[in-house]
């Protein structure tokens, strides 16, 4: 057997071997990848670079609304009053 007909048979099982994808699971998978990068990058825009002044380096921090924060700094001003 030569080479070209062993490259050849191995392509042709490589064929046999590949999903069948239809239209519409290809949509699916496509709205899918969509959704997934649009959520990966509206959870990245509160990222921040930094310059810290005493060292120059740059450092990146992720500046988020932190629910638990809020609820204990809220459960402080009940207890001990606001102007405490």
């Amino acid at each position: 057997m030569s080479m070209k007909n062993r490259i050849a048979n191995g392509l042709k099982m490589l064929v046999k071997v590949r999903p069948k994808i239809n239209h519409a699971s290809l949509i699916k998978i496509s709205t899918l990848v969509i959704i997934l990068f649009i959520a990966f990058s509206i959870r990245l825009f509160p990222l921040k670079w930094e310059i810290d002044p005493s060292t120059g380096k740059t450092s990146l921090l992720l500046s988020e609304f932190d629910p638990y924060f809020q609820y204990r700094f809220t459960e402080y001003i009940v207890k001990n009053g606001f102007i405490s």
